[in-house]
């Protein structure tokens, strides 16, 4: 069977020479360079991060929305807002130029896992 879609950390995108063999690549990226690399090994999306302040990354410094709208504006990929977002972030993170956001599961339940949840999708291309 096979997983349908990998995310990278920043950290690992910095080591790759190549697309990872995958049908949908999504890398986290903290900064312009991180979008840059990403688009030039064929990235899908971007989780741009973190955004608000998250209790898993404390001492990670936060773009906020004007941030993540700087980031978005000058994205050759689509991004989706993450850390801190939770669903009712969306209005705001479509207002920043990202097309969703990445929440935390445990956030939308109560089975308080770690996994994350994509809510939005890309506009279809015209």
């Amino acid at each position: 069977a096979g997983a349908c879609g990998l995310h990278s950390s920043a950290a690992a995108l910095a080591g790759l020479i190549e697309q990872p063999p995958t049908r949908l690549w999504a890398v986290s990226a903290h900064n312009a360079r991180d979008l840059e690399r990403a688009s030039a090994l064929g990235a899908d999306v971007a989780l741009v991060s973190p955004v608000l302040p998250t209790a898993s990354h404390p001492t990670d410094q936060v773009l906020g929305w004007d941030g993540l709208q700087a980031l978005a504006a000058a994205s050759p990929l689509p991004v989706y807002a993450q850390g801190g977002m939770w669903p009712g972030d969306i209005g705001a993170a479509r207002s920043a130029g990202a097309v969703g956001v990445a929440v935390d599961i445990s956030r939308l339940s109560e089975s308080g896992g770690r996994d994350h949840a994509v809510i939005g999708r890309p506009a279809p291309a015209v």
